[in-house]
């Protein structure tokens, strides 16, 4: 029993060094990967100037053209009711124009009508003058 417990003992310390030695390397490797990354914080990527560039280029960009969508969306409504203003004074001078041909049509069948009176009236004094005017003749006749 004896030889079973240093045997165990044995393999014990055998996986106690096996498991500094991993430590160890681990140790190491974070040592030297913490390293790397103090050295890579510092340095810049070759291309980040120019990517820098291309995001004030973009930005700049952009601006134009919140610019430009808002100006144009001015525009379209300005256009919109300059539209509707226009269409409502068509419609106003159409209405107009309406109200003036009626009112024409309702003058001038005023002056037909008086016009027709006028004449049936001449008509009838015509009529009355040639009546009158045959008994006066008859008369004439009758008494010479």
């Amino acid at each position: 029993e004896v030889e079973r417990l240093d045997k165990q003992c044995r393999i014990l310390l055998s996986n106690e060094k096996g498991t500094e030695e991993k430590i160890r390397k681990k140790s190491v490797d974070l040592e030297r990967n913490s390293k790397r990354l103090e050295s890579l914080k510092g340095v810049r990527p070759a291309f980040m100037d120019e990517y820098e560039q291309l995001e004030i280029e973009l930005k700049s960009e952009y601006d134009r053209y919140v610019v430009r969508f808002r100006n144009v969306d001015y525009l379209e409504e300005e256009l919109l009711s300059y539209d509707e203003l226009n269409n409502e004074k068509h419609d106003d001078v159409e209405r107009n124009a309406k109200k003036m041909q009626k009112k024409f049509r309702a003058e001038e069948l005023r002056i037909l009508e008086e016009g027709a009176q006028i004449e049936s009236d001449e008509e009838e004094n015509d009529r009355s003058i040639t009546v009158d005017h045959r008994k006066a003749c008859a008369y004439e006749t009758g008494a010479a």
